[in-house]
Order: C-alpha cells, then sequence, then structure tokens
C-alpha cells in the first residue's frame, strides 16, 4: 500500500560534536506521489533514506511514514515496520563480487 511520508522540524547529527547534516523544517510526499531526489556526494540523500526507512532517527522533529511515527517506534519496531511496509534497492549492495 501506498503511504504519505511527513517530516516535520527534523534535524540530524552523526555525532553530538559533529554539525548537523540535515535540518528539513517541513517536508512532504502525498501517498501515490513520486519524487526524485539528486544532489552532490554528502548532501546528505543516503541518511534522507536513512531517515525515511528508521535506519536512523532524527535528534529533533517527528518522521511519519502512513500514519506511523517512526521517530516513537523502538528499534525492534522499526525492523518490523520496514519489513512490512519499505524497501530499499540499492546502488551498490556489494554481497557479490
Amino acid at each position: 500500500m501506498v503511504q504519505s511520508v511527513d517530516l516535520t522540524d527534523v534535524k540530524f547529527q552523526w555525532r553530538a560534536d559533529q554539525p548537523v547534516i540535515l535540518d528539513i523544517p517541513a517536508f512532504s510526499v502525498a501517498a501515490g506521489e513520486r519524487i526524485f531526489v539528486s544532489g552532490a556526494s554528502g548532501s546528505g540523500k543516503t541518511t534522507l533514506l536513512n531517515l525515511l526507512g528508521g535506519v536512523a532517527l532524527p535528534q529533533t522533529g517527528s518522521v511519519a511514514v502512513g500514519d506511523r511515527r517512526l521517530d516513537q517506534l523502538s528499534s525492534s519496531a522499526r525492523d518490523i515496520f520496514r519489513a512490512d511496509h519499505i524497501g530499499f534497492i540499492f546502488q551498490s549492495f556489494n554481497l557479490v563480487p
């Protein structure tokens, strides 16, 4: 089932001693809407996808996929949600030589 995606007041940094690398006041994608994410290497594309997939959590703000707030789920609940609702296609999976 296609679901909407909403980020609100999201800030993300990998470590507390590093600068914020994503600062997203508001971002929404409606159910059925398609977007293309592009940018230079290191601009935060993969980090954004990790947030949307529940692999990473923001320091502040909310990440919602459909009616589920990923930032409020436990790690195991995010794993289950990801397995049931999220798909990743890796650019370079590096499993087979």
